[in-house]
């Protein structure tokens, strides 16, 4: 997770490292990286479009598979920022970027998501905080990729080089990291459970399965399963 949050970063702000480069091979500005259209594809064009990413995959993530999604948006972000390295028109440049920003977005809310699912309570904060190395690592490679490969080829490939490694590190959390649903513990203290909220005797239930409504509507999305003292959403 934390090499693909490196990925992400790397990806977002990789620009700044063939802004020149990029002016005079698409043909908009000056050339000094410091035109007014590459302001507008690092300024509006990337933070409203990462914006719009948060909240999407955020609602997203509450009703589907949260590794799943991850990885779609990890591959929609690599080739969307590869294939900004082919584009030769301005207008297709900032749409790609566009893209990929919303997908960069999603992958950080659906990654920590994904933490927070598969570490107890007492782990969780160390497991955010590693982490939290993927914009360090991924800023620092900015340079390291994007400067060198711009200087020795061209930032058409430091683009790709960039986004490429992405893809087999996608496929790799595929197959390794397992979905989970976050369980939040109980207790007989809990305010989740009140006088109101008396659970089906266990004759009623099986496998020692317990309803409880969460408010006084009967309806099957207001109710969860307790098991074992551990509340579970009802999917």
């Amino acid at each position: 997770m934390t090499l693909a949050y490196a990925n992400n970063q790397l990806n977002r702000y990789i620009l700044s490292s063939v802004s020149r480069a990029m002016e005079e091979g698409v043909g908009f500005g000056d050339g000094d990286g410091q035109s007014f259209e590459y302001g507008m594809l690092t300024g509006p064009v990337t933070t409203f479009s990462y914006c719009a990413g948060v909240l999407l995959s955020g609602h997203i993530a509450d009703r589907y598979n949260k590794v799943k999604l991850f990885v779609t948006i990890m591959v929609l972000w690599c080739v969307t920022q590869g294939l900004m390295g082919l584009a030769n028109v301005y207008w297709l440049l900032a749409l790609l970027r566009g893209l990929s920003s919303v997908t960069s977005g999603g992958g950080v809310v659906v990654g920590a998501a994904i933490i927070a699912d598969h570490f107890k309570q007492s782990a969780r904060g160390t497991a955010i905080g590693i982490f939290g190395w993927g914009p360090p690592i991924g800023q620092g490679l900015v340079y390291g990729i994007g400067g060198a490969l711009t200087s020795a080829v061209n930032y058409r490939v430091a683009l790709g080089v960039a986004a490429g490694w992405g893809i087999p590190l996608a496929a790799i959390m595929y197959f390794t990291v397992k979905e989970r649903n976050q369980r939040i513990s109980l207790d007989e203290t809990s305010p989740l459970v009140t006088d109101t909220q008396e659970p089906l005797s266990s004759k009623e239930t099986h496998s020692n399965l317990v309803l409880l409504p969460l408010n006084r509507t009967p309806h099957p999305k207001n109710l969860v399963i307790l098991h074992r003292n551990e509340l579970v959403p009802h999917l």
